[in-house]
């Protein structure tokens, strides 16, 4: 059931690529995504080497995965990532023209949006560390005006 998967203890689906030098295995057994493991999966190659972002776009550009753009390793990740990619891009936009109740039984779904609250959730975490970092960084005249100096009388 989606219920299930919206459960507050969240701790056991963090996997964020920063948090580790080395990112574990997107997908396979021990994910938290099971009806996502098969696109992370295939799309671990290309998201090591595309800097854990892309977007469907970059599966539409056939140019680049026969190779004649970019490097070749790019090239044969984006190409091995592609079918798979496409595959899950079409489950997807068959669940966008599902009614609320369609969506609410789909486990694919159910996980999309649990992972969508951890984003959402470590976007908003790591912009109130920037934002005290900054702070704790800037000079203290930056937070309250320092006293000028009066003229000295030549």
């Amino acid at each position: 059931p989606v219920g299930d998967l919206l459960s507050p203890d969240t701790s056991v689906c963090l996997r964020s690529p920063s948090a580790r030098a080395e990112p574990a295995s997107m997908g396979g057994e021990d994910t938290p995504y099971p009806h996502w493991a098969e696109l992370l999966d295939a799309c671990e190659d290309f998201a090591a080497l595309s800097g854990w972002r892309f977007i469907l776009s970059d599966f539409m550009r056939m140019e680049a995965a026969d190779g004649s753009v970019g490097t070749p390793r790019v090239a044969a990740a984006m190409a091995q990532a592609m079918p798979t990619a496409l595959h899950y891009a079409d489950q997807v936009a068959v669940l966008t023209r599902a009614s609320a109740a369609e969506r609410a039984q789909s486990a694919l779904f159910g996980e999309f949006v649990l992972c969508s609250r951890l984003v959402a959730q470590e976007a908003v975490t790591n912009s109130v560390l920037v934002v005290v970092m900054i702070a704790l960084a800037l000079p203290l005249s930056w937070h309250m005006p320092l006293p000028q100096p009066k003229p000295q009388p030549c």
